[in-house]
């Protein structure tokens, strides 16, 4: 094997060399020869894309050589090589997308299916190459929890949620403004698909404006019970943020798939009162888990001036649950009646937190169920319709069935980041219960951040509102750019 001087030997020349080409790479497609036609879409967006991620990983091979020959701190060396695994990684997997576009070019449709792969290819490439890098970029948070997970500093994981956080607000503030006025001459969002996303928009700023009180409480080595309100408002507004995208999967369901059965045709009928009781149902169950954790949170305080040696960390923050804190003390009175034992509010809490924790287990593993059977009932129903209309010889350039197919492709893409933050948050309360084993709620924080980032682009590139205003603002923007010009 070579030693660390040999890499950098053979590594060097060649990072040189493909920083040079690349560099020419992006100055061809940045200024193409007069009078010579440029590359077209999704083409460019290809190599565009190979040309910024092979540079970036250069780079960072470059930054990652320097902090070892400096002998500098072991977190700035992992993040140089994170950086170039996340690179690497959507490198290659945009060279199979580019291989991809050139065969449906290349080959004929013969089946319905390539055919409407063929026509909508640009769409199918966009969304693909946003699936793959909210992919990698799951990996890249949960190799980034990995490597500072021991650690008992905040600030390693905030240089993970600071820059979500803030590109997060700002993209829920521009989602707001685009539901609360929309353009002049186009028609607005409709019920209940408003009050559906206005809910996700709602819920996602609260958890983000929660996140960064709880990072300024920490810093200013506030009380823990303040640190502890904003970390409870965060779980709230994270599990009410997820329920909704759930009820907004289901209702594309209902509005795409027909009704074939008497108890479908009426959910169908009466979707919009089934939608409210239900976003009111979560909301009430959501506040009695709040409840519980506040109750079991406050009342555990009271006994850690004496009982809580080894449940905090060095900052004062509570880093354990408080049902392992009631446990604790509810296994010392062990002399106690069963009659007293039963009517002790310690055992009473401890139950009902119990309790609360199990239902809300059930309640997400019933959420993961609808979105994943809503959106290949979708699928299914779609693929058939589509085999019809070859059949038929019917058109595939019918905007509904663009529309249709846009819809699922984004309940698909929610289904999957729902889908591994659900089986995070299992992991992490049933691992704390359950078991000796400690998730730390940093690690937490972290993965319900990157959900509600990726939940955020999934709506902005999903949803025709947002993606017109955007495009609009793009627009209005190369206008004023232009008239600058003299």
């Amino acid at each position: 094997m070579l030693d660390d001087l040999s890499v950098i030997i053979v590594n060097g020349p060649l990072t040189f060399l493909n920083i040079f080409a690349n560099i020419f790479f992006a100055f061809c497609m940045l200024c193409p020869p007069h009078g010579r036609e440029g590359l077209k879409q999704p083409v460019k967006l290809l190599l565009g894309s190979m040309v910024f991620c092979t540079t970036v990983y250069l780079v960072s091979l470059i930054a990652a050589q320097c902090l070892w020959m400096v002998s500098a701190s072991s977190e700035f060396f992992y993040a140089a090589y994170l950086i170039m695994v996340y690179m690497a990684s959507t490198s290659m997997s945009t060279s199979v997308w580019l291989n991809f576009f050139y065969y449906t070019q290349i080959v004929p449709a013969q089946r319905a299916l390539f055919t409407w792969v063929k026509r909508n290819i640009k769409s199918i490439i966009y969304w693909g190459l946003f699936g793959d890098r909210m992919l990698f970029l799951f990996q890249f948070a949960f190799r980034a929890a990995g490597e500072f997970y021991s650690s008992e500093e905040w600030p390693t994981n905030s240089t993970v949620n600071g820059p979500l956080t803030l590109l997060n607000i700002f993209a829920n503030i521009f989602f707001a403004s685009c539901m609360l006025c929309p353009p002049h001459g186009r028609e607005g969002l409709k019920q209940p698909v408003k009050l559906l996303l206005g809910s996700m928009v709602f819920c996602t700023t609260v958890y983000l404006v929660s996140l960064i009180a709880a990072q300024c409480l920490w810093m200013v080595s506030a009380s823990s019970e303040f640190f502890y309100v904003a970390y409870l408002i965060m779980v709230y507004m994270a599990s009410t943020s997820m329920s909704t995208s759930v009820w907004l999967n289901f209702f594309y369901y209902t509005q795409i798939v027909p009704a074939q059965r008497a108890l479908f045709t009426w959910v169908k009928r009466n979707i919009k009162s089934i939608i409210y009781w239900g976003l009111f149902g979560d909301r009430m169950f959501f506040m009695f888990q709040f409840a519980v954790r506040a109750a079991g949170e406050f009342y555990s305080s009271e006994e850690w001036s004496t009982n809580s040696a080894g449940f905090t960390s060095t900052n004062g923050t509570s880093n354990v649950s408080p049902k392992k804190v009631l446990l604790n003390n509810t296994t010392t009175s062990t002399n106690a009646t069963p009659k007293d034992d039963a009517a002790s509010p310690k055992v009473v809490l401890l139950y009902t937190s119990t309790a609360s924790l199990f239902l809300e287990m059930i309640y997400v593993f019933f959420c993961v169920c609808v979105m994943v059977g809503s959106s290949c009932a979708t699928v299914r129903y779609l693929h058939r319709h589509m085999k019809s209309m070859k059949e038929s010889g019917s058109p595939f350039s019918s905007t509904r069935l663009h529309s249709q197919m846009r819809v699922t492709i984004a309940g698909i893409l929610q289904g999957m980041i729902y889908f591994f933050t659900a089986v995070w948050i299992f992991l992490h309360y049933l691992g704390n219960v359950l078991s000796s084993t400690y998730f730390d709620n940093k690690t937490l924080y972290t993965v319900i951040s990157l959900y509600m980032f990726s939940t955020t682009l999934n709506l902005g590139i999903g949803q025709v509102v947002f993606r017109q205003r955007a495009a609009d603002i793009w627009l209005k923007a190369q206008q004023a750019v232009k008239s600058l010009k003299p």
